[in-house]
């Protein structure tokens, strides 16, 4: 079975700019699709009138797709500031 995951996902700031001492909240919005592809081997079985038999083969490809909440589960940057990420996972905030 083949997995992939598609993240659809925004990330915003609260503010266009920031100064020093600011608090600085991101919020995302989106999703994740997630695709699990597999596929079924099917068997027909045939009798033609005479009574012979015979079989033909098969192979159908299955598809699941589902869509999944996403959370932010940590935040780094370059400046080295500590993020807090929100209880509800959708938003995190530190000071500029």
């Amino acid at each position: 079975m083949a997995v992939s995951d598609q993240f659809n996902v925004t990330a915003t700031p609260d503010k266009q700019s920031y100064t020093t001492g600011d608090k600085v909240t991101v919020t995302i919005t989106g999703n994740d699709v997630r695709t699990e592809s597999s596929s079924m081997h099917i068997v027909i079985n045939l009798t033609a009138q005479d009574g012979a038999t015979g079989q033909v083969a098969l192979d159908a490809p299955l598809t699941k797709v589902t869509p999944e909440s996403v959370v932010i589960t940590s935040v780094s940057d370059d400046g080295g500031h500590v993020w807090t990420v929100a209880a509800n996972g959708l938003s995190a905030s530190t000071t500029a």
